[in-house]
């Protein structure tokens, strides 16, 4: 094998791959990178076996063959390499990698151990826009549990149905759902770890990916990058039956507005080991953002846009962080607040005319 390749190339591609190498695997070989070099320039593949990226690069080949690598040796003498060709060239069990006067030798790794690209049987497809879906990443992620008492709560849904495309997040004590409509007559539902669409939405490389299902996998491409992604396995909670759009109160207040108070509040309520409770008192014309520690307590007001409903003095209280992260990845300039009761989930949802695609569910704490 004999290639010459630019340096910032190599390097955004090794970065790509490098999302599906933990350096945590029990085999070394999943520690490396795969290199295949033919008629289509360069081609980089990277697995944990839960995901698998391979991305190709523009290379000049000399000579075509194959080679693993010591992922992390080769990301870190890449990137200190100068911005000019790089020349990699395999004599024996020897990489020589030279760019202008620098000159490194790197041992391969048993490329015969590394694992293949599954190959798989797609069940169904669909096209979307690659900035549509980096913005439903983003709105749900947030929400999927952080730990593996119920693995299937660390994943995000992922849906089609009535031509929407549908993510939903949930770890017990709030929901994130986000949506965008789509042309498609396709129907499915899979669970992917929410860490991994995370990486995947960062480093797709054009404006249209095809995302691509089958009982096992979720598949993305975009222009020169391939993306699999072993699926979660479990039955994902029936999330539909949790948002009750029966509330019988709703107020409409400044987005910023109440983002802003509910920090200042946090600052009494997070010392001496309290958990970080904000309390809401809602009447007809105020929403007042209490909270108390040991060391003092704080409340301010903020005046409704809007109520609807019997409100009367009404208390509800919410661990500071989960009504914070709601808040923050509402874009709108105003935000629609849904209650029933104190004990009852608060419902959270924009104004704009399709606040009906992003809905955000936060449970409360009891007083």
């Amino acid at each position: 094998m004999k290639v010459s390749v630019n340096q910032k190339v190599l390097l955004e591609g090794l970065t790509k791959v490098g999302k599906a190498i933990t350096g945590k695997a029990t085999l070394d070989v999943l520690k490396g990178v795969f290199i295949d070099a033919n008629q289509k320039g360069i081609m980089l593949r990277g697995t944990d076996n839960d995901i698998s990226i391979a991305t190709l690069l523009k290379a000049d080949v000399i000579e075509p063959g194959s080679v693993v690598l010591d992922y992390k040796l080769l990301l870190e003498v890449v990137r200190k390499l100068p911005n000019d060709n790089i020349s990699i060239d395999l004599e024996k069990d020897e990489v020589q990698i030279t760019c202008k006067k620098s000159y490194f030798s790197i041992i391969t790794m048993d490329k015969e151990s590394f694992p293949d690209i599954p190959k798989i049987r797609v069940n169904s497809s669909v096209m979307i826009q690659q900035s549509y879906f980096k913005q439903l990443v983003n709105k749900v992620c947030y929400a999927a549990a952080e730990d593996n008492t119920r693995p299937i709560l660390q994943g995000v849904l992922v849906e089609i149905k009535n031509n929407l495309f549908n993510l939903v997040a949930l770890d017990g004590y709030r929901l994130s759902l986000a949506k965008i409509r789509i042309d498609s007559d396709s129907e499915f539902s899979v669970v992917a770890q929410s860490k991994h669409l995370i990486e995947i939405s960062k480093i797709l490389d054009s404006k249209e990916i095809q995302i691509s299902f089958n009982e096992n996998h979720i598949i993305f491409k975009s222009a020169n990058l391939n993306v699999m992604v072993r699926l979660l396995e479990g039955s994902y909670p029936q999330y539909t039956s949790l948002i009750n759009d029966n509330t019988d109160k709703k107020v409409i207040v400044k987005r910023s507005e109440l983002i802003d108070a509910i920090e200042r509040a946090t600052l009494l309520s997070n010392v001496d080991g309290v958990k970080r409770v904000v309390k809401l008192n809602i009447n007809t014309e105020v929403v007042n953002i209490l909270s108390k520690s040991t060391r003092g307590n704080s409340k301010e007001s903020i005046e409704l846009t809007s109520v609807e409903g019997v409100i009367n003095d009404f208390d509800i209280a919410f661990n500071s962080k989960y009504l914070l992260d709601a808040l923050r990845y509402i874009e709108d300039y105003e935000v629609t607040l849904h209650f029933s009761s104190s004990v009852q989930p608060c419902i959270l949802r924009g104004t704009n005319a399709d606040k009906e695609l992003e809905t955000s569910l936060v449970l409360p704490v009891r007083l």
